[in-house]
């Protein structure tokens, strides 16, 4: 491979940020363009905003999400400025292996390593996702909405007994979230730091609740550790972008942060009003997951259409009488 010293690689879990942590980097730094390695191959103008209503992705990102384009690319560019910055990113798949997470974060003086800590896996709980993935059973085309990707993941993965689920009726929304609880595996996620293990003085390690919550601070020790001086004039202007950016993630944030204390307070009968996280039908169904596998409970939900407070949902409890795996709960 042709070694290309001045490119910073950003080995990220997906979607929590990436694409705005490139864009920072770029725009603080005082760039008005950069070079797009996938498709473009040659400099493009750098956006002064990068945001959509779920995303940052008005930025086109020099973004991977396998070894094998990340390897193709990156082997048949050669006639890019050296002394430039250069940033991309490759997210960390079910696909991914450590051998070839460990010769892609290798290749690389510097690398940003970007993770969900343990405790925040269900900050990916939400039946509306930040980005569009690829189908399970079609990996060449993308899912058209929220509702596409999970009758694709469900008839992929769980085909045989959601046709048995519909065939005897169970088609109202309660039954569609006890469907959700009994086949989502929320604590089962991939992240970066399965594969890069070890870290060193060229890692730059970042929690991903420190992108989310408080990047004004830590994008300049970023930028110090890369070496490229902030540009003061556009760091105003970054911090507006960046407090929009942050409303994006509020409520899965808190979700994750309150998750445990929710699930403590109906199996003791304590009360917290669970209409203030204007819960969706996936987060429902991780919080009737939880019961069912680490708990034994499940809930007497027959016509229950939404969940309203924890003491609500406690004199619904029951013992669970659905056979489960302890593939994660010990």
């Amino acid at each position: 491979m042709i070694y290309i010293s001045m490119i910073i690689n950003i080995a990220s879990d997906g979607a929590i940020g990436a694409t705005f942590l490139s864009w920072s980097l770029y725009f603080l730094s005082g760039k008005t363009e950069y070079f797009e390695f996938k498709y473009h191959k040659q400099n493009v103008p750098l956006t002064d905003n990068p945001l959509t209503d779920q995303n940052a992705h008005n930025h086109s990102n020099n973004q991977f999400y396998n070894f094998d384009g990340w390897a193709t690319t990156m082997k048949n560019i050669t006639d890019i400025n050296k002394d430039d910055l250069h940033i991309l990113a490759v997210l960390v798949t079910h696909e991914s292996t450590e051998e070839e997470m460990l010769e892609l974060v290798n290749f690389y003086d510097k690398n940003i390593i970007l993770t969900v800590p343990d405790e925040h896996h269900f900050y990916h709980q939400k039946y509306k996702h930040r980005a569009l993935f690829r189908k399970f059973s079609d990996p060449t085309s993308r899912c058209i909405d929220e509702h596409d990707y999970y009758n694709d993941f469900l008839e992929y993965y769980y085909g045989d007994s959601k046709q048995s689920w519909e065939d005897l009726g169970l088609t109202e929304v309660w039954d569609k979230r006890e469907f959700l609880a009994l086949n989502l595996r929320p604590r089962i996620d991939i992240k970066i730091t399965d594969f890069v293990k070890k870290l060193n003085k060229d890692n730059f390690y970042l929690d991903s609740r420190d992108l989310w919550c408080t990047l004004d601070n830590t994008i300049i020790e970023c930028l110090e550790w890369i070496g490229v001086p902030l540009d003061q004039d556009r760091y105003n202007k970054w911090l507006e972008v960046y407090h929009e950016w942050r409303k994006i993630h509020q409520d899965r944030i808190r979700f994750a942060w309150y998750f445990e204390k929710i699930i403590s307070a109906i199996v003791n009968n304590d009360y917290i009003d669970l209409k203030r996280f204007d819960l969706d039908l996936v987060q429902e169904a991780i919080i009737q997951h939880d019961l069912i596998y680490k708990h034994n409970l499940n809930l007497k939900t027959y016509k229950l259409e939404k969940f309203t407070d924890t003491m609500q949902l406690h004199s619904l409890l029951e013992e669970n009488i659905h056979p489960v795996d302890n593939i994660y709960y010990p």
